[in-house]
C-alpha cells in the first residue's frame, strides 16, 4: 500500500558549537560531539527540558543516539564519526541554563 506516513519523522537541529538535538514527539536527545555528553528529556512530561533522564532511560538514550548517528552519516556530517558514549558527567544547573538559552528561553553568559 502506498501513502504518506502519519508517524512524524524525528527532527534534527544543530545547536551551538558541535551540539545536536534529535527530537521525536516523545523525546529530545541533546548530544555534544566535542566531548560525547548526551542528555535526554521527556517532552510530554517535562516540556521545558529541565530533568535529564539519560541515566534513568539508557535504552531510549541508546536508541536515539544510534538514530542521530545514522542521520549524521547520511548527511555526511563531520560529527558522524564521533562516538556516542554513555553520559560520563552529571547534568548541572549551568547546563540547564545553557540548554534553555539554545531553546530561546534565555541563558547564562
Amino acid at each position: 500500500m502506498r501513502g504518506t506516513s502519519l508517524r512524524p519523522n524525528p527532527e534534527h537541529r544543530r545547536l551551538g558549537g558541535r551540539g545536536h538535538a534529535w527530537i521525536t514527539p516523545e523525546w529530545k536527545l541533546i548530544h555534544f560531539g566535542a566531548d560525547g555528553r548526551s542528555f535526554l528529556f521527556d517532552r510530554r512530561n517535562d516540556p521545558n527540558g529541565l530533568r535529564d533522564l539519560s541515566e534513568a532511560e539508557p535504552a531510549t538514550r541508546a536508541t536515539l543516539q544510534s538514530a542521530l548517528l545514522e542521520h549524521l552519516r547520511a548527511e555526511g556530517h563531520p560529527d558522524a564519526g564521533d562516538r556516542l558514549p554513555n553520559q560520563e558527567r552529571s547534568f548541572t544547573e549551568a547546563d540547564s541554563h545553557n540548554l534553555l538559552g539554545w531553546m530561546g528561553f534565555g541563558g547564562v553568559g
